[in-house]
């Protein structure tokens, strides 16, 4: 947020040792204590103030969702905050659980280094950095992959071990886990299932519906414009009913390229040819010029709502090229390109003839994008039945398990998992947990799962202590991989002298799987009693926490913005007034709708 030149800008610099390092630790702590608070089934829910306007306040023991909500006034706090946060929402992304394990880890590790590299000032901060990344690489990721059990989602065995994995990631909520279950049953084990929030009594609701998923959202479609696009602040989405494609098989590099068809459909909707008002722009990539104009114009009121969804790098020949006729058997809208079939001038009737009619909605989150409702069944079926002549015609194995994945995106469609609740706060904490549990069970049965309770982690530390001697490895994350373990157990009340007791009995039965179930305060085989995580989310949880706490850990100094009140309380108001009408348009939209 930088509006005056560059050279009178003011900055605040730290760059003494003492200074900066007791900033890192404490803000790294605070983090720490309030996200860690949730961690199991002693966790705390926390109690959050929606930054929206008359909204009311809600309670959560998501993790995640706790981490994006804090905030300081310090402006160098609040930087070292912003990278922090990075490692839970990456961990969240990329595993759907493990955010509060990774938080926790991150400032375990970021106190070890920083402690190392004060008592060591001769080894260089770099080496150490290195060191413990090729620890992880040669040895904690290796060991965590052979101590991982493969999940058969086909067999009784397998479903049992899928819906302790949902139940953990759901905290404890038996009805949630049977939910997102019964969700898998539905789309097979690719998973393509979206969450929406009714009012009303307590409960949740499973409902299969017609539509395809694409692994790609506004993260990598939007880069650095997406909060432009976010039209769903409550729930960190783009939601768009009622919508129609333009389909580019190729690289978008200039907004002429794409304006004479847009030009078109507007001009279409101002004469009343149609009420298609959003738009999705597929392309295998787009500049900055034309990602800034879209969203420049997405923000625009009384303009086409214009979303540009890149399609995902594939490791498949052509992978690009099918998804993009896959969605056109989806949409029902033509395929351009820059050769063939090239975007020009074009009538009214043209414009809306190459888009389609449109599906019922479009929603884009962080990572995954839903097109939901199909434009004609007989399109449909017959991309069906082509796709299944490529799977059996595959020229590898990889090329077959890939036209698979796409065949069952086509035929298999989506569940939607209804969260309903009495109250704004409840519905979001209950959606919060939807989505852990969800993308907990599509970790899981690509990648396995592995006892809970901080097992792995405990097992690691055990075998890096036997490692040869090593003080840097010893030092920090011998320590630091533990200290998770310490926090579930003292969020139950337990007291230090207990924990180091329980900790020990681990260690030496800790080939046997025995974990302490906290809820009934006893020690449990971890398969037996269905105490489960997903692999991806302990091998992230502690990918992403070395990853960012290597970097805090060895800050040297920092360089952030001063804040200005005045100007912050201006754009909050220029914000608020620019979110109000643009409701009282959108109402006017679906009014003429």
């Amino acid at each position: 947020m930088e509006h005056l030149k560059v050279k009178s800008a003011p900055k605040i610099v730290t760059y003494k040792k003492d200074e900066l390092e007791k900033t890192v630790l404490d803000t790294m702590h605070v983090i720490s204590s309030v996200v860690g608070s949730t961690l199991g089934p002693g966790g705390r829910p926390v109690l959050i103030e929606r930054y929206e306007s008359e909204l009311p306040s809600f309670i959560t023991k998501d993790g995640v969702t706790v981490f994006r909500s804090l905030g300081f006034t310090d402006s160098t706090k609040q930087c070292i905050l912003e990278a922090a946060r990075d490692a839970a929402i990456r961990t969240a992304n990329e595993a759907g659980d493990g955010t509060t394990t990774a938080t926790i880890l991150a400032d375990a590790i970021v106190t070890r280094i920083s402690a190392f590299c004060k008592e060591n000032p001769k080894v260089s901060p770099q080496r150490v950095v290195r060191h413990l990344e090729g620890v992880f690489k040669n040895t904690i990721e290796p060991l965590v992959t052979s101590l991982s059990r493969k999940v058969d989602s086909s067999t009784p065995e397998g479903e049992d071990l899928l819906s302790a994995v949902a139940k953990i990631s759901a905290n404890g909520d038996t009805a949630l886990s049977a939910a997102v279950m019964e969700c898998f049953d539905i789309t097979g084990d690719d998973g393509n299932v979206t969450i929406a929030e009714l009012s009303g009594p307590s409960s949740y609701q499973v409902e299969a519906i017609d539509g395809y998923s694409v692994p790609a959202g506004w993260e990598d479609s939007t880069n650095k414009y997406y909060s432009n696009f976010i039209n769903d602040p409550g729930n960190h989405m783009v939601s768009l009913p009622n919508t129609a494609f333009v389909l580019y098989n190729g690289r978008l590099t200039q907004t002429q390229t794409l304006f004479p068809l847009l030009a078109a459909l507007g001009e279409a909707w101002n004469n009343g040819k149609t009420i298609i008002f959003n738009y999705v722009v597929v392309a295998t990539g787009f500049s900055d010029d034309v990602l800034s104009s879209l969203a420049i114009n997405f923000a625009q009121q009384k303009t086409l709502n214009i979303f540009p969804l890149i399609t995902p790098q594939s490791p498949q020949l052509g992978g690009q090229f099918d998804l993009i006729q896959d969605v056109a058997a989806i949409t029902g809208a033509v395929v351009f390109d820059p050769v063939n079939n090239p975007l020009m001038a074009c009538s009214e009737e043209e414009a809306i003839s190459a888009v389609g009619p449109g599906i019922k909605h479009f929603e884009a989150t962080r990572t995954r994008s839903n097109i939901i409702g199909f434009a004609s069944e007989e399109l449909l079926e017959a991309r069906i039945v082509e796709v299944k002549k490529q799977v059996s015609s595959a020229p590898s194995v990889l090329d077959s398990i890939l036209t698979k994945e796409r065949l069952a995106k086509l035929s298999g469609g989506i569940a939607r998992l209804k969260v309903v609740g009495s109250s704004n706060g409840e519905m979001k904490e209950k959606r919060d947990r939807a989505e852990d549990a969800v993308c907990a069970v599509r970790g899981a049965i690509k990648h396995g799962v592995l006892p809970g309770g901080c097992w792995t982690l405990l097992k690691i530390s055990k075998v890096l202590n036997d490692m040869p001697d090593d003080p840097l490895v010893k030092g920090t994350l011998w320590v630091a991989l533990q200290e998770p373990f310490n926090r579930l157990l003292d969020n139950v009340g337990l007291s230090d002298d207990d924990i180091d007791s329980l900790k020990n009995v681990m260690f030496q039965n800790i080939d046997d799987h025995h974990v302490y179930d906290a809820l009934e305060q006893k020690l449990v085989n971890a398969y037996e009693a269905g105490i489960l995580d997903s692999t991806p989310a302990v091998v992230e949880a502690i990918r992403n926490a070395l990853s960012i706490a290597s970097q805090l850990g060895t800050l040297g100094g920092t360089v952030v913005f001063a804040r200005d009140r005045e100007l912050e309380r201006s754009e909050a108001r220029e914000d608020i007034h620019w979110k109000r009408e643009a409701t009282e348009y959108a109402d006017f939209i679906e009014k003429r709708q």
